[in-house]
């Protein structure tokens, strides 16, 4: 999606259900490439991620080219296939945001997946920015064992720059996990 997506005042995507693909990007819109995406809400949705599928997120898979991501919420949850699905890059708004920016976005999704997983986004590159931004979902690991890492109650790996937000949701299972991030390289401030 390369486009401009604004929502009317009030207006939301309602029960939203992805059920499974053979795409690498799952999500409302698999991936946007300089998208602008604004003042959007999607209530209770259902994403359900099919065995060793890639990056998933309720509104976006992955983000690249100075997409633009304002005002956005998301209330759902995001489960794999069969409990024991890989999931890689997994977040409530946004698997991997490869490059571009989120500001005042919220994400209220359950997440059980594993590897690199995180309540509002999965993973952050180094040209990545997040501000002003929140995450309430638990983050749940169906591999206790410590095979798959990088669990975050924000972001599971974050190289980019997260300013002014907050997260607030359990983090369970899996190696390098945080309740607000799991592994960072990047730059982390004003959040908590």
């Amino acid at each position: 999606f390369t486009g401009s997506l604004t929502a009317d005042s009030g207006v939301s995507v309602a029960n939203l259900k992805i059920n499974g693909s053979d795409d690498d990007n799952l999500g409302l819109i698999g991936v946007a490439d300089g998208a602008e995406i604004t003042d959007l809400v999607i209530s209770s949705a259902t994403v359900e991620i099919p065995n060793d599928q890639g990056t998933t997120g309720v509104l976006v898979g992955t983000a690249r080219g100075s997409t633009t991501i304002r005002n956005v919420e998301t209330d759902g949850s995001i489960t794999t296939e069969d409990g024991n699905a890989i999931g890689s890059d997994v977040g409530g708004l946004v698997g991997h945001l490869k490059n571009g920016t989120i500001d005042d976005g919220t994400a209220k999704v359950s997440i059980t997946a594993a590897d690199t997983v995180g309540g509002l986004v999965g993973r952050v590159s180094a040209d990545g920015t997040i501000s002003t931004s929140t995450a309430t979902g638990d983050i749940n690991n169906p591999d206790r064992a410590g095979t798959f890492e990088d669990f975050g109650g924000f972001v599971g790996s974050n190289e980019g720059t997260i300013t002014d937000s907050d997260a607030s949701g359990n983090v369970d299972g899996g190696t390098n996990i945080g309740g607000f991030a799991g592994r960072n390289t990047g730059t982390i401030s004003g959040s908590h």
